[in-house]
Order: C-alpha cells, then sequence, then structure tokens
C-alpha cells in the first residue's frame, strides 16, 4: 500500500475523511498492530472484516472467529477504533438451532464486534432490514446502503430504484444511532451511475468542452441566486451544439434562489421548468427559500404554497424538482 501518511495527506488537501476500511481478516489476525496502525495513520475510525473463508460458516466456526475477533476488538479500541463485520446473505443461514450464522456471532462477541449491516444482502437474504437495523441498536454504527431489483437471482441497483424502503431504514438508522449511511452500488449491469459534474451557467460555454474532453458523462447547469437576463432557449441550443454526439446530458438544470420571498424568483424558476426539456434535463433544482430575519416555522405556510404550485408545473411536464440545503452564510446576499 501507498504510504499511509501520505494517502491522509491527499484526503486531508481536498477535504475528504477516511471513515472506514474493509480489511482482510487474515491481516487483522495475523499481523493485528502492524495493520490497525496503518489504518489509524489514515485517521480510519471504522474496520470492518468485509468476509470470511468457508471454514467459519457454521454455527462453531462463527463462535471461533467470536472468540478470536475481541482481542482485535480491544486492539482497535486502544487506537480509537471501532471493528466491525459486514455481512453477505450467507450469514443469515440457519443451523440446527434456528439462529443465523450472524447472530451467533455478534451474540458470542457480545458489544466487543458492531455490526456494518450491508442492507441489500440482507434484503437478498430474504430478511426485514428494518427490523435488523433494530436488533442491533447501538452496534451498527455504519450502515451500507444498497438496493437490489429482485432477490432471486440478485439483481442490484442504483438507491431508491429498487426494493429498498430508504425512508424507513434511514429512520430506523437514526434510532439506532447509526453515524454514516455509506451507499454503495454494486455489480451493476448495464451502467446506471454516471460520473457528473456542475457548471455555473455563465460559464458553461466555456467549461463544458473541457468536462467533456475531460470524460464527464452528466452535467448540471447551475445559476446562483438569479439567471442574469439568459436566454435559455439560445443557451440550450448552443449547449447541444457543444455536446454533439458525445454522449454527455444534462440532467438538470439549477436556479438556486428564494422563490418563497422573491416573487420574481418563482417566476424565473417557472422560465427554467419551460426551458429544462430543450436541455433534455429532467430535473429543476433550487433552494427552499427562507423569509430573511424570520424564524423557519413563518414561513412553512407560504413554501407550501410556492412549492405545490411549482411540483405540478413539473409533473405537468413530467420533469422532478430538486431542493438543495444551504445555510448561505445565514443571509441571502
Amino acid at each position: 500500500m501507498t504510504d499511509p501518511e501520505e494517502v491522509k495527506k491527499w484526503l486531508d488537501d481536498i477535504g475528504l475523511e477516511c471513515i472506514s476500511a474493509h480489511v482482510p481478516w487474515k491481516d487483522l489476525s495475523e499481523k493485528t498492530g502492524e495493520t490497525l496502525d496503518m489504518y489509524q495513520k489514515l485517521g480510519c475510525r471504522y474496520v470492518a472484516i468485509p468476509s470470511i473463508k468457508e471454514d467459519y460458516r457454521s454455527r462453531e466456526g462463527m463462535e471461533k472467529l467470536a472468540s478470536q475477533a475481541v482481542p482485535v476488538a480491544e486492539a482497535c479500541r486502544e487506537r480509537g477504533m471501532t471493528l466491525l463485520y459486514h455481512n453477505h446473505a450467507f450469514e443469515y443461514e440457519k443451523d440446527e438451532n434456528g439462529d443465523s450464522l450472524l447472530s451467533t456471532l455478534l451474540q458470542t462477541a457480545r458489544e466487543e464486534l458492531g455490526a456494518q449491516l450491508d442492507l441489500g444482502w440482507v434484503l437478498a437474504a430474504g430478511e426485514d432490514p428494518e427490523e435488523e437495523i433494530k436488533k442491533y441498536e447501538g452496534r451498527v454504527s455504519l450502515l451500507h446502503m444498497k438496493d437490489v431489483e429482485t432477490t432471486d437471482p440478485v439483481h442490484f441497483c442504483p438507491v431508491g430504484k429498487g426494493l429498498l424502503p430508504v425512508r424507513a431504514l434511514m429512520r430506523a438508522a437514526y434510532q439506532a444511532e447509526t453515524k454514516w449511511l455509506i451507499v454503495e452500488q454494486d455489480n451493476e449491469e448495464p451502467k446506471q451511475i454516471k460520473i457528473g459534474t456542475c457548471i455555473p451557467g455563465d460559464k458553461v460555454e466555456t467549461w463544458l468542452p473541457h468536462f467533456i474532453k475531460a470524460g464527464f458523462e452528466t452535467i448540471s447547469i447551475n445559476f446562483h441566486m438569479t439567471l442574469n437576463g439568459t436566454d435559455l432557449v439560445k443557451l440550450s441550443q448552443r449547449v447541444k451544439e457543444i455536446i454533439g454526439d458525445s454522449g454527455v446530458e444534462v440532467t438538470t438544470l439549477g436556479l438556486y434562489c428564494n422563490p418563497i420571498q422573491r416573487e420574481s424568483d418563482k417566476e424565473a424558476l417557472e422560465y427554467c421548468l419551460e426551458c429544462a426539456p430543450l436541455f433534455g434535463a429532467s430535473t429543476v433544482s433550487t433552494f427552499a427559500g427562507a423569509y430573511e430575519g424570520k424564524p423557519v416555522p413563518e414561513a412553512i405556510p407560504k413554501f407550501g404554497e410556492v412549492f405545490r404550485d411549482l411540483t405540478k408545473k413539473a409533473a405537468d411536464k413530467n420533469l422532478n424538482m430538486a431542493i438543495e440545503n444551504c445555510t448561505m452564510g445565514g443571509t441571502w446576499d
């Protein structure tokens, strides 16, 4: 592996954190201190056992793994880290007592070992992911939010597009004191997730050619607070000329403004809804807005009024509306 301190510097430079790592059980069990020291230098807070060999896949094997995991978990704790176990579907196979392999492992290890539940595999095993989160409340610091279209055979898909009850699971995760939800896309065929970027509306004609050349596949064109008199019809034509046959898609047209306080902002968003299809965009994005200097509850009725109208107009054109949160530095300047 590259020097972990060098990798940590790379992460720091771009504002990223190493939250967790999947580390082979062989390394954790046979080179415990050396392995954990390396991940500690990365700033890693959680270490997960990603899978296990066949000889552990029985009640006796899981009891053995639990006993071996306890000293590794203690070594993690000494370094400010937490040891977790990441499941697949086979851990839900039942033994002669009707217990799953996962429950045997976690019951035997008790609080020493946490669970990094992979909710897609929980579904694939025919179990209820919400009940599993509740079952291990306080021990599920991390969850893999992975979705499936079908469970027999297992076919993965982007989160929110399949069988995973995302909202219910987010509520359950909050109650279970989960710290991080990790969105995972596993073995998708055909490709369903593309690499995209955002471009300021007033820079799109000069920046877009460079992003296409760099290999980006989708584009969001965003304006901040005002369209500045931009003719979106003409801009859409120019964007299509630049894209040509590259296959790049404009997915979103964004105007981040305050539509509940300023009628002109709402009208500008309606103009975006009219023009979004010209770009090929399926979504118009914006801020929720606010009454400047007033508490949020006072703005809720107006928010409902404005966005009921905007979302109806969006639906009439088969468009989505997306709302981004932003503190705006405490002001709308």
